[in-house]
């Protein structure tokens, strides 16, 4: 027996683009955040050689 509406599957498609879409806003997100850190990082290094030579 199929119990399943064709409203119970629009509803289900509708959830899933929903997260779908959430899932792509939280990887862009993600990879912003990991090229802040990957920018930070790199200052750091350079204050670094700066304040310690290269050698550290």
């Amino acid at each position: 027996m199929n119990n399943t509406s064709s409203d119970d599957i629009l509803q289900l498609k509708q959830r899933l683009a929903e997260q779908e879409a959430l899932n792509r806003a939280l990887l862009e997100k993600l990879a912003d955040r990991e090229r802040e850190i990957d920018h930070l990082q790199a200052q750091l290094d350079k204050l670094r050689r700066m304040n310690f030579g290269g050698r550290s």
